[in-house]
């Protein structure tokens, strides 16, 4: 399986928080919106990698979390906010929701 594009995301993340002009914001309510833009492309690549590679799941979403968590250390250290992960089981879920039809 590739998570080369998990690395590659992240690591593009990882470079945007370098630079000097990078946002740190005290309060959570003030979240930088390229926070959520990362948290959204993370689980879209998760959701795309848990279609085409099934039965996958557990360690599509382990890869998804432990780059999350390396991330979060050096946001951490820099003290802006922290990424957002969805928990396992509400991975599976939204995984689930997805696959089914859609009855408007």
């Amino acid at each position: 399986m590739d998570y080369m594009p998990f690395v590659k995301l992240l690591s593009e993340a990882s470079a945007l928080w370098q630079m000097p002009e990078r946002e740190i914001v005290p309060d959570l309510s003030n979240r930088p919106d390229k926070h959520l833009q990362y948290e959204r492309a993370a689980l879209e690549e998760a959701f795309r990698m848990a279609e085409e590679f099934p039965g996958d799941e557990p360690q599509i979403w382990r890869v998804m979390a432990e780059l999350i968590t390396a991330m979060n250390a050096e946001l951490r250290a820099g003290g802006a906010h922290e990424l957002k992960l969805v928990d396992y089981r509400t991975f599976l879920a939204l995984l689930d929701a997805g696959s089914e039809p859609f009855d408007a």
